[in-house]
Parts: structure tokens; sequence; C-alpha cells
């Protein structure tokens, strides 16, 4: 069975260019992280890691991970720093 890490990574590798968002429930020992679809939808996964560890595990990815400019939104945005 792939640990959490190894999840996210899979989810990645197939959109490794796609901005992703996650959230997850302050106490929360998982969260949820989505992709945006070019056709306007999102593909959504549940994984086994608090929002702090989802954070890092894409800031190690090569992503930059944000809280989003609206203030009434509270999941964070992460986008692929230009190699």
């Amino acid at each position: 069975m792939p640990t959490p890490e190894e999840t996210v990574k899979a989810f990645v590798k197939i959109a490794p260019s796609a901005t992703y968002t996650f959230d997850g429930d302050r106490e929360s020992k998982s969260a949820e992280l989505c992709r945006k679809n070019p056709s306007g939808g999102k593909e959504c996964i549940q994984v086994a890691l608090a929002a702090k560890e989802l954070n890092v595990t894409m800031q190690n990815m090569g992503y930059f991970c944000q809280l989003p400019f609206d203030p009434s939104q509270t999941h964070m945005e992460c986008v692929p720093i230009p190699k």
C-alpha cells in the first residue's frame, strides 16, 4: 500500500503543470487535493496528510503554495515553480 506522500506524487505526476489546491480542517489528519482540468472541471483525491504536511510535500515536489488573494477563500493554491 502506498504512503500518503506516494499517493500525492502519483496524482501530481499525471498533470505536473496544473494548478493544485488543497483544503483540510486545522485539526484533521486528512486533506483534499484537487487539480483543475483544461475543460474547467476538477479532479480530487483525499489523502491521509494534515494540510501542513501536504504543504511540505508539495513544496518538496517543486510547487509554490499560498493562500488565494480572495480573503473569503481558505484553501491553499500550489503552482509549479519554473525551472
